[in-house]
């Protein structure tokens, strides 16, 4: 059974790490774009023939808030994210924290990042009925590498382009009858959004 309350981990040890030191929040932002998720078939048993996969295509939201006075050095940037991915067969959310670094110039910025988390799958396609009732959602560790640039539309405002790899291990069962059955494995996903960054 996915254990909701784990998506909640990422939060408590942000929020942990803000009233442990002088860290607040340099800015916030919101990226929006087009996302793919890896489904592949394994554990197969009978004569599974059918693909019976989701579409791996998804709308990619996500809004993420950068924290200041863990480090010296301005250019390092933890971060709180969280993920909203959706399309017609699932939605998928996730919530990890990590730490960025900025490489800053006159009128941009390149970042990288690394972070980690949990994440839930939810499934709501359910291909000739065969969906196990007991498995349509799936929670799993994530860890997240991204890069991306930022363009200085003023002082406050930056417009972001935003590249995600995630790695996870979402499952759900197929079983159309009682002597097939199949899993669906999601082990990486990755995306492209734009967004803007408002500093503080």
């Amino acid at each position: 059974m996915t254990n909701i309350y784990k998506l909640a981990l990422p939060l408590i040890l942000s929020s942990s790490l803000l009233n442990a030191s002088e860290m607040g929040i340099d800015s916030m932002g919101i990226n929006v774009g087009m996302a793919s998720i890896n489904a592949m078939q394994s554990d197969k048993q009978g004569s599974v023939t059918l693909v019976n996969e989701p579409d791996e295509t998804y709308t990619h939201i996500e809004i993420y808030a950068l924290l200041d006075g863990m480090f010296e050095d301005k250019t390092l940037k933890p971060s709180i994210n969280g993920v909203y991915n959706i399309n017609d067969d699932f939605k998928n959310i996730t919530l990890t924290v990590g730490l960025n670094k900025y490489f800053e110039y006159d009128d941009f910025n390149l970042y990288v990042g690394a972070l980690a988390g949990m994440g839930e799958l939810h499934w709501s396609y359910n291909p000739l009925n065969a969906t196990n009732t007991e498995d349509t959602s799936s929670d799993s560790l994530v860890g997240t590498l991204q890069g991306g640039a930022e363009y200085k539309m003023s002082k406050t405002i930056l417009v972001t382009l935003n590249a995600q790899y995630n790695i996870h291990n979402y499952k759900t069962t197929l079983k159309p009858t009682s002597t097939t059955k199949t899993e669906i494995n999601h082990t990486n996903s990755h995306s492209l959004a734009l967004g803007l960054r408002f500093l503080f």
